[in-house]
Order: C-alpha cells, then sequence, then structure tokens
C-alpha cells in the first residue's frame, strides 16, 4: 500500500462504510473523523469522543495510556464548520502518539503509531465491507478495525484496548448492551423520524476483555443507581473521612487540614458534583 508521512497525512479522511450507507473517516493520523451518517455531508465535523486509546501495565502498574493517533492534523486556528481553535471532542490535549504513517488503498487502510515513551509499536488497521461483484454484502453499513500490538521493551506487558463511540445520531436516545454469537455489543439508539429505527453500534469479538470490561459496567451502573436521588446524582461518601484518600495516596493534595475535610467534593445533596 502507498505510504504517507509528514504534511501529507493532515489531508487524508479514509472513507470508512458500506455502497451508499454514509460513512466515518480514518484521519491520516489515526483519529475517527467526518460522521457523514445523518443524510447529509458532514466533513470535519467531529465524531464526539469518538475513539481508540490504548493502556500498557506491567507488574500491576499502568506504564502509560494514550490515544490511539497521532499529531491534531486540522488548522489550530479552527476549521470550515467555523468553530475557533480546538475543541474539545478531539481530545487533541490527551497524551497521543509522537509519529505516525499512513498507508492506504480502498477498501484498506493502516496508521503506524509509534513514540519513545510508550513500549510498543501499534498499528491501527480499518478496511470497508468492501467485495467486488457482491453490491449486498458491500452494502453493509459498518466500519472493521483490527489492533495489532507488537512489545518493543525488554519485559512482559498487558495491553489493553479501548473503543469508545458517541451517539451521533439526531435525537439519539437510550443505549443497550447485548451478545450475539461470541460477539459484544453496545447499541447507541436514535430516532430520526416516526419511519425509522436507527442505531450506532460498537462491537467486539475478543471474549476475555469483553467479559473484564461487561462486569465493570454494571459495577459502576450499581454505583450510580446507589447515588441518584430521583432528580441528580449526589455524593455517597463521608468528606470528613480522610482514609478514603490512602489507596490514591493522596493525602497532601486532596486533604483541608483546616476544615478537616476532602477537598474539591461537595457534600450531599447538591445538584452539581
Amino acid at each position: 500500500m502507498k505510504e504517507y508521512i509528514g504534511n501529507y497525512i493532515d489531508k487524508i479522511a479514509f472513507p470508512l462504510g458500506g455502497i451508499g450507507t454514509g460513512n466515518i473517516s480514518l484521519a491520516g493520523n489515526g483519529a475517527i473523523v467526518d460522521p457523514e451518517i445523518n443524510g447529509h455531508p458532514d466533513r470535519e465535523k467531529d465524531c464526539g469522543f469518538t475513539n481508540f486509546a490504548i493502556k500498557a501495565e506491567a507488574d500491576g502498574e499502568v506504564i502509560d495510556s494514550r490515544l490511539l493517533c497521532g499529531d491534531y492534523i486540522h488548522d489550530y486556528m479552527g476549521t470550515i464548520r467555523g468553530s475557533y481553535g480546538i475543541g474539545n471532542s478531539p481530545l487533541s490535549g490527551f497524551k497521543h502518539f509522537e509519529k505516525s504513517v499512513f498507508k492506504g488503498e480502498f477498501p484498506f487502510a493502516q496508521v503506524e503509531l509509534t513514540d519513545s515513551d510508550f513500549p510498543a509499536e501499534v498499528v491501527s488497521e480499518a478496511f470497508n465491507p468492501f467485495i467486488p461483484s457482491n453490491d449486498r454484502d458491500s452494502s453493509i453499513p459498518a466500519a472493521f478495525f483490527n489492533i495489532t500490538i507488537k512489545n518493543t521493551s525488554d519485559k512482559p506487558i498487558k495491553y489493553t484496548v479501548l473503543g469508545t463511540a458517541s451517539n451521533l445520531l439526531k435525537n439519539g436516545g437510550y443505549n443497550r448492551y447485548t451478545e450475539k454469537n461470541g460477539v459484544k455489543m453496545i447499541t447507541l439508539n436514535g430516532a430520526a423520524d416516526k419511519n425509522r429505527d436507527d442505531n450506532i453500534t460498537i462491537a467486539t469479538d475478543a471474549e476475555s476483555t469483553a467479559k473484564e470490561y461487561r462486569a465493570l459496567f454494571k459495577k459502576g451502573r450499581k454505583t450510580l443507581d446507589k447515588t441518584f436521588n430521583g432528580e441528580y446524582y449526589e455524593q455517597d461518601i463521608d468528606i470528613t473521612d480522610k482514609s478514603l484518600l490512602d489507596k490514591f495516596n493522596a493525602a497532601n493534595e486532596y486533604w483541608n487540614a483546616e476544615t478537616a475535610q476532602i477537598k474539591y467534593q461537595i457534600c450531599s445533596g447538591s445538584g452539581i458534583d
């Protein structure tokens, strides 16, 4: 596949999606951009925090974590959509990779990501459901991703890849988790009008990882349900209990000795958090 580096990758938005189904795009730096899925073009529109990220762990400690993309590629003064500066949804302030190389020939694209501080070489591959002489299966409204990680250190490392998707549909509704034929899915629902049943689904066939994060999802939802009082979420901690900071090793930064309370926490009953 042809290779692009340097300023060339700033101009790349590789379309991903079936024939006639709309598309998202893989930018030259590996970011997910241009969600043209609501029946009209949306060039240079942000994907609302939709991204991939990676975490590296060794001996039970996090070594590094960052977004699976390179430097921000658009003009820092703004885009054709009329915004000024950089919005927050590209997450450009988060750590990312210092070097990205784009390779692509339709229907396949690859972004090779390396960084002197990250103990791996990562290849983010994306492809379309494009099958010559098969228009039906080539029209599946989907984009496929495969993340390959090569350990460049001299010790065993556990890597975790996280994929997130925002509900970019008009009148986005509720989300639901399902499993089918070994595939784990979170479906983001929408209803553009009464005659359409729209949804966006993010899915994985990674068995062990899906189980682990399904358990975390249930645990988090249970905790949130406990703190919701019917109108808003409220604190469910004793802000005078200094021992709560011990597991974070943060007593010096977050304990207010003068008031004998944890800093930056709002007492029970507050409408904000």
